[in-house]
């Protein structure tokens, strides 16, 4: 690496990753027509928390709250190819 070039910490790099796979399945869901739904019941988003966080992929009913575990059967890891990126957890500036 070229001494000018500022190292990145590994998380960084993982978050980096993860952000670029989220936007990967939005352009898709655009693409294929399903954006704005829930990728599990197929219900509508609302159109502000689309605006607030534009890469929402479920609907509150099948997002894990962030103090307890997710609903019975479902999962949101990178290995199901399915995350939900809520307002409170990105930075849109």
């Amino acid at each position: 690496m070229p001494d000018d070039v500022p190292a990145v910490a590994p998380p960084l790099l993982d978050s980096i990753e993860a952000d670029l796979l989220a936007v990967d399945r939005t352009l898709r869901r655009l693409d294929e027509g399903s954006y704005g739904r829930c990728v599990v019941c197929d219900a509508s988003l609302p159109a502000q928390v689309l605006a607030e966080a534009p890469l929402t992929e479920r609907c509150d009913r099948h997002t894990p709250d962030a103090n307890g575990p997710p609903p019975a059967g479902q999962t949101a890891s990178a290995s199901d190819g399915v995350e939900s990126i809520s307002p409170a957890s990105t930075s849109w500036s």
